[in-house]
C-alpha cells in the first residue's frame, strides 16, 4: 500500500513509493499510446554494426505507408551522425538532399532511427540503364556536388558522409538524395584519426585506413571516384590517377579532375 512501500528492495536496488509508481506508469503508458507499430516489409540490408529494414506504419504526423528503419550497433562508433541530423531537423533546417528523419530513440547500445522511404533509382541503377559516359556524367555529378557542399556547409563542425558511393546517392526527380550516414562523422579539433573507419574501398582516400582523420576532403575523394564511376561504368581502381583514368578512355580536362 502506499506509504509503506520500503526504500529499497531485499538487493539494494530503489523501489518507487505509490504516488511515483502512478507518475510513471501513466508516463510510460502515454508513451507506449503515441508510439509507432512498425510492421517489417522486408530486410535490406545488414552489417557488422547496422540493420536496415523495409517498414510499414503510420507514424504520428506522417502519412500512413512506407519508411526506412535502421538499427545501429552505437557501441561500435556508428550512427552518430544520425543525432545531428535529428537535432537539425528540429531547428528547422531541412535539407532536400537527405531523407527527412520521423523517429530517433536509444535503447541500450541500439540507435533506432525511421526515415523517409525515398523512392527513385541508385546512381548505379541510372548508370545500368542509361549506360556510362558523359551525359550521365553530366546529369548526376554538378547536383550532387551541391548536395554535398550543402551537406558539410549545414553544420559546424561539417558533417562528413565518408561513404560516398554509386548505392548511396539515389536521384529522386533528377536531385540526388544522400543516404546511409551509419558511417558519417563530425570533424573533431585536434584529433589525429577516426576513432573508427567503415569504408568502402576502392571508393575511400587514405585517411579513413588510419592515416589521418577524415574531413570535408574525404567527400571530395569519393566525388573524384563517382565521377570515374559515371563516366566509366566500373567501381574505379584503388589508385585513380590521370593515368588510370587515361588508360579507361577518360581524358583531357576530365582525367585531370
Amino acid at each position: 500500500e502506499e506509504g509503506f512501500l520500503p526504500a529499497v528492495d531485499p538487493e539494494g536496488l530503489p523501489v518507487l513509493d505509490g504516488r511515483a509508481f502512478d507518475r510513471e506508469l501513466k508516463a510510460f503508458i502515454a508513451r507506449s499510446s503515441s508510439a509507432t507499430t512498425w510492421h517489417v516489409e522486408r530486410l535490406l540490408k545488414v552489417s557488422d554494426f547496422e540493420t536496415t529494414e523495409l517498414v510499414e506504419g503510420a507514424p504520428a504526423g506522417c502519412p500512413a505507408g512506407r519508411y526506412v528503419r535502421k538499427r545501429i550497433d552505437a557501441a561500435s562508433g556508428a550512427g552518430a551522425a544520425y543525432r545531428s541530423l535529428w537535432d537539425a531537423q528540429l531547428e528547422g533546417k531541412c535539407l532536400a538532399c537527405v531523407p527527412r528523419l520521423i523517429e530517433l530513440g536509444a535503447q541500450s547500445d541500439e540507435l533506432t532511427v525511421v526515415m523517409e522511404y525515398v523512392a527513385g533509382c541508385t546512381v548505379g541503377s541510372v548508370v545500368t540503364a542509361l549506360g556510362a559516359g558523359p551525359a550521365v556524367a553530366e546529369l548526376v555529378m554538378p547536383s550532387l556536388c551541391r548536395a554535398v557542399s550543402a551537406l558539410h556547409a549545414a553544420f559546424d563542425p561539417p558533417l562528413i558522409h565518408r561513404d560516398l558511393k554509386p548505392s548511396n546517392v539515389i536521384m529522386r526527380s533528377g536531385e540526388p538524395v544522400i543516404i546511409d550516414f551509419g558511417s558519417a562523422r563530425q570533424w573533431r579539433e585536434g584529433a589525429e584519426a577516426d576513432t573508427s573507419h567503415f569504408l568502402t574501398r576502392c571508393y575511400a582516400p587514405p585517411e579513413q585506413f588510419g592515416f589521418g582523420q577524415t574531413d570535408v576532403r574525404s567527400d571530395v575523394y569519393a566525388l573524384g571516384k563517382m565521377l570515374y564511376f559515371c563516366l566509366v561504368g566500373e567501381n574505379p581502381p584503388n589508385v585513380c590517377d590521370v593515368g588510370a583514368c587515361e588508360r579507361a578512355g577518360v581524358r583531357g580536362e576530365i582525367a585531370d579532375v
